[in-house]
């Protein structure tokens, strides 16, 4: 599941440059969600004094942001549109609520946690006390406002911006839900990306954000909260191409094992009673072999692209192929999901022919092949399926953000490519070993139609002869010069 990687050469010590133009703005910049490390150094923020905050809106979110910044020291004043319903009986409340007025009137930053289709009358109502304050959009899009796109109209931030002139707008915290900040979640703790022209609202927000247990990231100016309000609402981006290719592999190889097993080799005994276990456990691990060595396939089409076409000018990856290389990590882990089944299934269909081999006392080698009895030549081939599914599993498993960060570049290029292709060759010869008697068999050719597996085969077979080579000295030294040329 070889994928591209960035590497960062910054050192830890590294200070993210904010440059400003001479109103103290931060200058625009030419990126696209392009996510950087916000500033380390401080002056030990973590060790300044918790000055007073506003939270606008005691809703779920309210709430729990309220809960937040008063265990990290805050004095936070909830502002409600009714105080007095603070004291009645319901969810309770971190600190008594005031007016929106009083709270604003009583802090530096205001966190506003209303809903976005409320934000036109509240901004008419208290834009005069906002005035000269850092206020912070928490919220999100609401479906009306996604159906335009963030390409036509502006962020939800952006507008805030223009009903506030005189205020200092952050987007900032939309990406961390209610129940992260009021239970907190194990492990590595989220991203926080801070969207805003200023440089001292930035300053502020991060200080804010990093009490709280959080690992801000500037991710430029205001303008590109549309594409932080969007990523809440990506929906697998990436993984459509992958899936449609998986399903219709499945749907070709359903169908082509039917008719192939249970239509026309009916006559030699077959039903449909191994239809739901034994066919439908060949079909899976088809589909994953292709999935799999279409996975490599994409790297190696690639190179040959880089050979042939590139070498005589800087011509980019067509589309297509530009889609294949950025669908392979779906590509898979989707191969893998069906591993996983086809794993249980050989197990449950396996143990059951033994069982049944002990039930009925066969001793005979020709019993035992009726029934079942695994072969030594299934057994190897089982060993080399075993293997293969270790090897895709720590490409799995290292392919995840927070495994591979703990990885240096070589390691993860050792798993990612060398594992990965020793992992192919074995699943190719796993179905190699098990395949190669019924490819011999004349009756497995029904209508001249050749078993699923012979087909398959060819998928990673090819594969592995390009990769060998593009693995010749001379070739493989061209497209080294070519690589580092471009």
């Amino acid at each position: 599941m070889e994928h591209p990687r960035v590497c960062n050469s910054c050192g830890d010590d590294d200070e993210v440059k904010v440059i400003t133009d001479e109103k103290g703005s931060l200058r625009h910049r030419e990126s696209s969600m392009l996510i950087t490390p916000a500033p380390q150094d401080l002056s030990h923020d973590t060790l300044a004094p918790r000055y007073p905050v506003a939270v606008i809106g005691a809703g779920w979110y309210g709430r729990a942001l309220t809960k937040r910044l008063v265990q990290a020291g805050y004095t936070v004043h909830l502002g409600r549109r009714n105080p007095a319903l603070g004291r009645e009986a319901g969810f309770s409340l971190p600190v008594l609520p005031t007016t929106y007025q009083d709270a604003i009137e009583s802090a530096y930053v205001v966190f506003l946690t209303v809903p976005c289709h409320v934000h036109r009358t509240f901004v008419r109502q208290f834009a005069d006390a906002l005035a000269g304050k850092i206020v912070v959009d928490v919220s999100n899009p609401c479906d009306e406002f996604l159906t335009l796109g963030p390409t036509e109209i502006r962020s939800l931030a952006e507008q805030l911006a223009i009903g506030l002139p005189a205020s200092q707008v952050v987007k900032a915290f939309n990406t961390v839900s209610a129940y992260t900040l009021e239970y907190g979640l194990a492990g590595v703790p989220p991203q926080v990306p801070v969207c805003t022209d200023y440089d001292e609202a930035q300053r502020e927000v991060i200080i804010i954000a990093r009490a709280l247990g959080f690992i801000p990231v500037d991710a430029g100016t205001l303008r590109m909260a549309r594409d932080v309000e969007q990523a809440n609402f990506r929906f697998f981006r990436g993984w459509w191409g992958a899936v449609t290719f998986t399903v219709f592999l499945f749907v070709f190889f359903f169908v082509y094992n039917l008719v192939n097993i249970h239509l026309l080799s009916a006559a030699i005994g077959k039903n449909f009673n191994d239809l739901p276990l034994r066919t439908m456990n060949m079909i899976v691990a088809d589909v994953a072999l292709i999935l799999l060595a279409s996975v490599n396939l994409g790297g190696v089409v690639a190179n040959l692209w880089q050979i042939f076409v590139r070498r005589r000018s800087q011509r980019p990856f067509p589309r297509w192929l530009a889609n294949w290389l950025n669908a392979r990590k779906a590509m898979g882990i989707l191969a893998f999901l069906l591993l996983v089944f086809h794993f249980m299934d050989s197990s449950v269909t396996m143990g059951t022919s033994n069982v049944l081999n002990a039930r009925h006392g066969v001793s005979s080698t020709a019993d035992k092949v009726a029934t079942g009895q695994i072969s030594a030549k299934t057994q190897g081939s089982v060993l080399l399926g075993i293997l293969a599914f270790i090897l895709y599993g720590v490409l799995c498993v290292t392919s995840l953000p927070t495994v591979g960060s703990a990885l240096s570049w070589v390691e993860w290029r050792f798993i990612q490519s060398t594992c990965g292709w020793w992992a192919l060759t074995l699943a190719a010869a796993h179905t190699f070993v098990l395949s190669l008697s019924v490819w011999k068999d004349t009756h497995a050719y029904p209508r001249h139609m050749p078993p699923s597996s012979l087909l398959v085969s060819l998928v990673p077979m090819l594969t592995i002869l390009l990769k060998l080579i593009l693995l010749i000295p001379p070739v493989a030294d061209y497209l080294a010069f070519i690589q580092n040329h471009r």
